[in-house]
């Protein structure tokens, strides 16, 4: 499950995705109903959350269980489109590739957190985030990871205190 909040806003959603598919049948109520779990990235079209449990059979959805032989390209990708769609959610509305500066903190299991150092790699930086509810550029200055239970995304950078 990914778990978000900043000083005013919660929200979660499971941590799943499989490859989009095209809807041919209420598509914009199924838009209204599940906003910003679609997601587009150099990989194609993702359905992620509870878009993706309720529209995809289960042999076609992604979790990520245990550690992968390459964290690097699966795991931390994986990480980095929940990620993704997570402040997509935060920013609904956003369109034009505005600049949002955010901190982040997130969690790993405590089994994965020799991997703590390439997730910081994999999401610091800007990353354009183009969602079926927003379009942004997400400059992400600051990673924290910790062992779960502990991680959250923290607000964006301006005016909000820290996280830690």
């Amino acid at each position: 499950m990914v778990k978000v909040a900043t000083d005013d806003t919660a929200l979660g959603f499971p941590s799943v995705m499989g490859h989009a598919r095209e809807i041919k049948f209420q598509q914009e109520t199924i838009q209204q109903k599940y906003p910003g779990d679609r997601i587009s990235d150099d990989e194609g079209e993702w359905f992620v959350g509870d878009l993706a449990l309720a529209q995809l059979p289960p042999g076609e959805l992604l979790r990520l269980r245990g550690r992968t032989a390459n964290e690097k390209t699966m795991g931390n990708a994986f990480r980095l489109r929940l990620a993704k769609v997570a402040i997509g959610k935060l920013v609904r509305g956003m369109w034009g590739r505005d600049v949002v500066h955010l901190r982040l903190s997130t969690g790993l299991p405590v089994d994965h957190m020799r991997d703590a150092d390439e997730l910081k790699e994999s999401l610091l930086g800007q990353h354009v985030i183009t969602t079926d509810s927003c379009e942004i550029i997400a400059n992400i200055t600051e990673v924290r990871v910790m062992p779960q239970p502990y991680g959250s995304i923290c607000a964006p950078s301006n005016g909000v205190s820290d996280c830690a």
